[in-house]
């Protein structure tokens, strides 16, 4: 198995709350060139602490012992899209979480690994090792105020090659 998806791997307040405090943010990068037509937060407090709290449902998920290594989100808006790719060694197991949208509930936006959909709801993640499996999302659609907050938690094997990427090498 090289990806799957996890249903509720967040309460949906927590999401919720995240997503608020996002929308709020001043602090994003402008200019991401993987995806453009977005604004990406770079390990913010308010998720790296959701890093543990995800960790054991990937555990369980892969039968791995995990370490965290970065957080990346992304709120992206209509013509946002994430060219196919494979991801750096500190993305070795990663999970891409729908926060919220303000689309209507029937609308799907999945993400593509190795050519299949994998719808993702809001509070559930797409599993999948970045390092191996080419993953992308066509163009979103939608009118100029529509969003959609996706954010990406990363770990390494905490036995594996490239266990010395934990938090990404910055206490290191």
């Amino acid at each position: 198995m090289k990806y799957g998806l996890i249903e509720n791997i967040l309460p949906i307040d927590t999401c919720i709350l995240a997503s608020k405090i996002m929308l709020q943010d001043k602090n994003y990068e402008n200019g991401d060139l993987q995806v453009p037509v977005s604004k990406s937060f770079r390990t913010v407090t308010y998720l790296e602490v959701l890093l543990p709290v995800i960790k054991p449902k990937l555990e369980i998920f892969w039968s791995k012992m995990l370490v965290p290594t970065y957080v990346y989100s992304r709120i992206l808006y209509p013509g946002a899209i994430l060219e196919p790719h494979t991801d750096r060694p500190s993305c070795e197991y990663s999970v891409t979480v729908t926060l919220w949208h303000n689309y209507p509930n029937n609308f799907k936006y999945p993400i593509y690994m190795e050519g299949t959909p994998i719808d993702i709801p809001v509070a559930c993640g797409a599993t999948y090792k970045g390092c191996e499996i080419e993953h992308w999302r066509e163009p979103l659609t939608g009118i100029p105020n529509n969003f959609w907050i996706q954010a990406f938690f990363h770990y390494v094997d905490a036995n594996g090659p490239y266990a010395d990427h934990a938090w990404d090498k910055r206490y290191t």
